[in-house]
């Protein structure tokens, strides 16, 4: 697409553009031409894609236990509660809404979210944690359905949700680039997270925590994965 004439395929356009230069030439520093989309995106989102985690809600983290084959008893041992939280800096690997060295708490709306994430194999020991969110916290809430009657931004916006919500193998882990971009606009923003679709428990919903002061991990308990799904259907 050369020369992008409707509103939609000129967003199209410039989001596929920007993920481009993000990706394989400009990283830190972008090109002045995609300041003005971005501010507009930036705008657009945070007047209507925003909501609040009320105070005391209840989030969900699940990690998988070590396999002991020879005291299978160890393995429905759940981790402590120190042990649930995000991990050090020196070990922040880059995800889906955090760069490399900053760690964010990913979490989930319902344990079976929490859970699916980790694709877990039949009768596999979790651990769940339970996390208490201990203020209001406004957040950029891309589960919201698109609802403006202009129909073009209604399919951007679409696009825009299902960036968030895809997951990418190891290697095509760039492709964050361009979540982990516009979350931390969201985070100098001012807003304290990010709330998303889970692209594996159809829905779920996924929250991503930019801040360890808005939240607490107040116990954890083990579950056992009993059933796990796939379907499959050909594609030639």
């Amino acid at each position: 697409m050369d020369n992008p004439q409707t509103f939609s395929e000129s967003y199209f356009y410039h989001l596929d553009q920007l993920a481009k230069t993000i990706k394989y030439e400009s990283r830190y520093v972008l090109p002045e031409r995609y300041n003005l989309f971005v501010r507009k995106i930036l705008h657009y989102i945070s007047s209507k894609f925003s909501s609040v985690i009320p105070s005391k809600s209840i989030l969900y983290r699940a990690r998988i236990n070590p396999i002991d084959f020879i005291k299978r008893h160890n393995e429905s041992k759940p981790f402590p509660p120190e042990k649930m939280g995000t991990p050090p800096r020196s070990l922040s690997i880059s995800g889906r809404i955090n760069p490399e060295g900053i760690p964010y708490l990913y979490c989930s709306g319902e344990i079976n979210t929490a859970g699916a994430e980790l694709r877990p194999w039949k009768n596999s020991y979790l651990t769940i944690a339970e996390i208490r969110i201990e203020h209001d916290l406004n957040i950029v809430d891309l589960t919201i359905d698109e609802d403006d009657q202009d129909a073009d931004w209604g399919l951007f916006i679409y696009d825009f949700q299902e960036l968030f919500t895809k997951q990418w193998p190891p290697e095509s882990k760039l492709n964050y680039l361009v979540t982990q971009f516009f979350s931390e606009h969201f985070k100098l923003d001012g807003f304290r997270g990010v709330k998303y679709k889970s692209d594996f428990n159809n829905g779920g919903n996924n929250f991503a925590l930019f801040h360890k002061e808005d939240y607490s991990i107040v116990k954890t308990f083990v579950v056992e994965a009993y059933e796990v799904d796939y379907s499959f259907f050909a594609i030639k």
